[in-house]
């Protein structure tokens, strides 16, 4: 399994290099193969995702508090849960076990 904190720790220095200016200063748009190798080798994918307009606010105020934008900030929260998962996962099939087994099977 991946080890996702050492991604967030990359996105969070990346965009702090987006807001600094580091990354970003050339305005010219990028050609489509520019952009494809860019998501290559980033390994990123643009998503879309509709929320609950409070549930944004509240994202923003976190990420502020943190100095970041609101958009990495929920790449970093992503990431910390990609983390966390495989815990979860065995813990899951733990309690399966047992239980299966209390119940005879």
């Amino acid at each position: 399994m991946r080890d996702y904190s050492d991604k967030g720790q990359e996105l969070l220095r990346e965009s702090e290099e987006w807001e600094t200016g580091q990354r970003g200063k050339d305005s010219r748009a990028l050609s489509i193969e520019e952009e494809q190798n860019l998501e290559s080798t980033l390994k990123l994918q643009m998503v879309s995702l509709r929320l609950p307009i409070d549930w944004i606010e509240a994202i923003k105020q976190e990420a502020s508090k943190k100095g970041l934008k609101y958009q990495p900030y929920i790449r970093h929260i992503i990431g910390e849960h990609l983390q966390k998962l495989p815990l979860e996962i065995r813990i899951s099939r733990l309690e399966d076990a047992v239980f299966k087994k209390a119940a005879g099977g």
